[in-house]
């Protein structure tokens, strides 16, 4: 393409052509000098690089091609720096995310790691302490014949029976059945907390009975001690009643 400019106006109120390859000349409507950037597309004419029209028609034409370069500046100094400041920061907090999660759960799996390396007695205070700063006033049950029950959560009117388990494989589906036979009736609900995870089927039975009981595994209790990051409570006063 190349750029070409108006000589004169022909008798006819329309805009002469310039032939390809004659001088170029300042526009005689839009006084657009034929050369540097003023000139802009509209002295582009397809391949014949001839424009005929009336002057109204130029002057209409011409102002919608500066509409259309304002709205391109504006587009690019203003909106394209901005969407790209966008990104950045959009991609700066992606990677800060990622960087939390995985840092969260370095620190899960190294309270797990912890968790499973306490004793059974050890254990029951650690989650007797995080219970504590869940709001629940924590009792530890005599050491034997609680049932399996080791703590006692009160909140209340509700009274929670709790049973730590410090395992390392799979709790079957037989172990929750005799902890939920331990405080049915005489317990709001039971919470099942052990350092290792559950069976299948130990999960389904405990979906069926969801609003009496709850199964939290190893990993969800190191979400819950890395989240509440509990202080250590070495003596709980011991439940005295009958369970």
């Amino acid at each position: 393409m190349q750029l070409v400019g108006v000589k004169t106006w022909d008798s006819g109120n329309r805009v002469a052509r310039t032939e390809i390859g004659s001088k170029l000349l300042q526009c005689q409507v839009c006084n657009i000098p034929p050369v540097g950037p003023g000139l802009t597309a509209w002295h582009q004419f397809w391949n014949e690089a001839v424009f005929t029209g009336t002057a109204e028609e130029h002057a209409k034409r011409l102002a919608a091609i500066r509409n259309d370069t304002a709205a391109f500046e504006h587009w690019i100094v203003r909106e394209v720096p901005r969407l790209l400041a966008e990104r950045r920061e959009a991609e700066r907090l992606r990677a800060e995310e990622n960087r939390l999660r995985e840092l969260a759960l370095q620190q899960q799996m190294q309270t797990l790691a912890g968790l499973r390396e306490m004793n059974p007695e050890e254990f029951e205070k650690a989650v007797g302490s995080l219970c504590l700063v869940q709001g629940w006033q924590v009792f530890l049950t005599p050491g034997s014949g609680d049932r399996g029950i080791d703590l006692v959560l009160l909140k209340g009117n509700k009274k929670v029976a709790v049973q730590c388990k410090k395992y390392k494989g799979t709790v079957s589906e037989r172990l929750v059945r005799e902890f939920y036979g331990s405080f049915v009736g005489g317990f709001t609900k039971g919470v099942f907390y052990t350092t290792s995870s559950y069976s299948r089927t130990c999960h389904a039975w405990a979906q069926e009975r969801k609003s009496l009981l709850t199964l939290v595994d190893g990993k969800r209790l190191a979400e819950l001690m890395a989240r509440h990051k509990p202080p250590r409570v070495e003596h709980f006063e011991i439940w005295s009643s009958a369970v």
